[in-house]
């Protein structure tokens, strides 16, 4: 399977919740839409500080990691800002 294939399976994979029918992306689909749409710059928010999160930073890095996109990730810790360039 490739990554674009990985986005949206058909059967639930690579999304982490389904609320409402609202679907939020797991590591591997967050990974997978950086590729498909061809980022520059990925910034991790909204993986910790809540119970429901299923994922966090570790899991976000190894999926950017096996998808060869490690390059693409910038991490700021809360309420700091990310200098994008291109």
């Amino acid at each position: 399977m490739t990554l674009a294939q990985s986005v949206d399976r058909g059967d639930g994979g690579g999304v982490a919740g389904d609320h409402d029918g609202l679907r939020a992306p797991d590591s591997r689909g967050a990974a997978a839409a950086a590729a498909v749409l061809g980022a520059d710059t990925v910034v991790p928010a909204h993986y910790d500080g809540w119970a429901h999160f299923s994922e966090g930073l570790p899991e976000i890095e190894l999926a950017f990691h096996e998808a060869g996109l490690s390059a693409l990730v910038r991490v700021a810790a809360h309420g700091t800002w990310v200098q994008l360039t291109r």
